[in-house]
């Protein structure tokens, strides 16, 4: 590929990143108030940076966590079998044949996923406290680059908002992914080979083993890229075909493309809480519901943390020409000179407040309150039952508990959930993981669905 071709890909991207520039600093104001670690959206930090040193009060990232650890512990329980492959068809579930098919391709995602190796739990116990911060996550799931192993497995990993990009198509599905990144020229040579490095990441090799080149990956529609597999190449006298999506790698300091090829699916999984309109991006309506109250959170705890000190050490009232430098350290002596019949505590004495702080607790719980409502704090767990409820009372009340959860995990059980199963189903399936002659004819030409058993469902 040309260097102006390789340099017209990384403008696109450009744009693209320049276009969610708004969104990148609406989220860094919102890491810095609730999720410290990832606030680098528009700076760097670096692995010694203090990341809450601007912060006086823990509760809103407190409040962040309690439901970014929910969201595992209701949608993927461990130790439970949380999801199942359906046809939508009752009759068809429930035939003893069909069932068995369906109950192997679940077990066979849920090993597939569920392997050590693929680093899911990890990758999704971030990618949840992404979602519910920033009401999206971006993780990947594709099959292991790593060769050399003996047996293929699934490989999971999770990006930074702030360094990818993505575009919609026509029906609002994700198909163009601009993904930053930095390599070592080494870690560049073991993964594209030498031959498909640019001049300068040659040299580096040997004299800077340990410089960073900036590296773009992009997974974009065939379509748009026009891209033809070799295959079709060779068949001239078929009619010409592509993969779906295809893949670039570009080294972006050199405008030097290092490998491209074919895509039989988009490798990205990208849930979305609450998109914005006419944009391919989301929003948390928790977090954006609980600034203002972060905010405030952090100007309290600093008012109620200056009226605690000057309450257990006043300032003090000194008369400028009697008294030297006060010293009020223990064990300390701060001379006076005192005229005539004077008292020392005339010239020296402690400044009184008769302020209450017991407004700034209540305004500080009032707004803690607020906060537990945005986070949803208040829905995770069944209201207070009374001492006697019958049956019908019972049931009602979680009723009750299940619709106030509803906003919450509805969506993501459909962008998250679903989006999870159906990459690691179709990354399975390109591996030859799945032996489709056990499949009843029954099944033959039916789609495969997924169904989630998790508490709420339960409940």
């Amino acid at each position: 590929m040309s260097k102006a071709r390789a340099q017209e890909l990384i403008d696109f991207g450009d744009r693209m990143f320049s276009d969610k520039a708004n969104l990148d600093s609406l989220n860094q104001e919102i890491a810095e108030n609730v999720y410290p670690t990832r606030a680098c959206f528009t700076r760097e930090i670096d692995i010694g940076d203090n990341y809450a040193d601007d912060l006086m009060d823990s509760y809103p990232s407190l409040a962040r966590r309690e439901l970014g650890n929910a969201m595992s512990a209701i949608q993927r329980p461990k130790g439970k079998p949380w999801f199942g492959a359906t046809t939508q068809n009752e009759t068809l579930d429930n035939d003893p044949a069909a069932g068995r098919f369906l109950e192997y391709i679940t077990d066979t995602v849920r090993n597939g996923l569920y392997d050590p190796r693929t680093k899911m739990i990890g990758v999704t116990k971030e990618a949840d406290h992404d979602y519910v911060s920033f009401g999206q996550a971006c993780m990947t799931l594709e099959e292991c680059p790593d060769r050399d192993h003996p047996r293929e497995y699934l490989f999971m990993d999770l990006h930074h908002l702030a360094q990818v990009a993505w575009k919609e198509s026509r029906v609002r599905v994700i198909d163009h992914v601009h993904a930053r990144d930095t390599m070592t020229p080494w870690q560049m040579c073991q993964d594209f080979g030498h031959s498909n490095l640019a001049e300068p990441v040659k040299r580096a090799i040997e004299k800077e083993p340990n410089k960073q080149f900036n590296l773009r990956r992009i997974v974009m529609s065939a379509y748009e890229y026009d891209y033809l597999t070799p295959r079709a190449k060779a068949e001239k006298s078929k009619k010409e075909r592509k993969l779906p999506f295809v893949v670039i790698y570009v080294d972006a300091d050199n405008c030097k493309v290092m490998r491209e090829g074919g895509q039989p699916h988009l490798p990205y999984v990208i849930p979305r809480w609450h998109r914005l309109n006419r944009t391919p991006y989301a929003f948390s309506p928790a977090a954006m519901t609980s600034l203002p109250d972060a905010r405030m959170a952090q100007m309290l705890a600093r008012i109620i943390l200056e009226a605690g000190e000057k309450m257990v050490d006043p300032p003090l009232i000194a008369h400028g020409e009697a008294v030297r430098d006060a010293n009020i350290q223990a064990g300390s002596i701060t001379w006076v000179d005192i005229e005539g019949d004077g008292n020392v505590k005339d010239y020296l004495a402690q400044m009184e407040f008769k302020g209450n702080m017991t407004v700034g607790f209540e305004m500080r719980k009032d707004v803690r309150e607020m906060m537990q409502k945005s986070w949803f704090l208040d829905r995770l767990s069944l209201p207070e039952a009374g001492k006697q409820m019958t049956a019908y009372e019972t049931a009602r009340r979680i009723e009750d508990h299940v619709r106030n959860l509803l906003p919450l995990f509805e969506p993501s059980e459909v962008e998250y959930g679903n989006q999870l199963l159906d990459k690691a189903f179709y990354t399975l399936d390109n591996m030859k993981r799945f032996d489709w002659s056990l499949m009843p004819d029954m099944l033959r030409g039916r789609d495969i669905f997924w169904t989630f058993k998790n508490p709420m469902q339960e409940a």
